[in-house]
């Protein structure tokens, strides 16, 4: 009996240890590795973990930095939604359920609104974010 709860308490602990450990966070960093090419990225790679649902993204706003190469991954809680930046020429559908990866160099200065491209509901038009290039 006194082996059977030491065996339980071994495997609550590994799990709870592998729980804690497979937590995503919100952004990751990683710096560039080579950028003596002009055309590459001089800033660091940020992955930005976002979600969009009836009528709000978040996080709100994106703050990156100029330079920056970035990737969203972008999941939708509820329904349809779009994920639009005229600015850096992006417009991308978001499938209820699914995550989509959208990737871009952050090479323009300045706040843009994000918009949902998608109609979505009755809030649709007050979808929005911000994209922060600083």
């Amino acid at each position: 009996m006194k082996k059977r709860i030491i065996i339980y308490c071994i495997i609550l602990m590994a799990l709870i240890f592998v729980i804690g450990c497979s937590q995503k966070s919100q952004v990751k960093e990683v710096v560039a590795k080579d950028t003596t090419d002009a055309t590459k990225p001089t800033g660091t790679i940020r992955e930005i973990f976002v979600t969009a649902k009836q009528f709000e993204f978040n996080p709100n706003p994106i703050k990156v930095n100029k330079g920056d190469r970035v990737i969203l991954h972008i999941k939708s809680l509820d329904v349809a939604h779009g994920f639009r930046i005229p600015e850096y020429n992006i417009d991308k559908p978001i499938n209820p359920g699914e995550t989509t990866d959208i990737e871009f160099l952050a090479d323009k200065p300045g706040t843009f609104t994000i918009y949902c491209s998608i109609f979505c509901g009755e809030g649709h038009p007050k979808m929005r974010a911000q994209l922060i290039v600083e």
